[in-house]
């Protein structure tokens, strides 16, 4: 995502703004969701709970798979 954005001459420093911008330019369907995963990630990384890693695993597929389709969708049209 974030080199796409820097072909389209857009400044990326963070993965965070990458979602916000891919979002702004319709790359990117439902930002918030992309928002939400990133600081579920977060909190993944840095966490020992088991019970949290497991939630985010059983969440986070299902998130890929229907937002990634939508990402190439949006990718390839543009």
């Amino acid at each position: 995502m974030k080199g796409y954005l820097e072909f389209q001459q857009l400044i990326v420093k963070s993965l965070r703004e990458a979602i916000k911008q891919a979002y702004q330019i319709e790359l990117i369907d439902h930002g918030h969701t992309w928002i939400d995963a990133l600081a579920d990630r977060n909190l993944t990384v840095h966490t020992y709970d088991e019970d949290l890693v497991k939630k985010w695993l059983k969440i986070f597929p299902l998130f890929t798979i229907h937002n990634l389709r939508n990402y190439m969708k949006n990718w390839l049209r543009n």
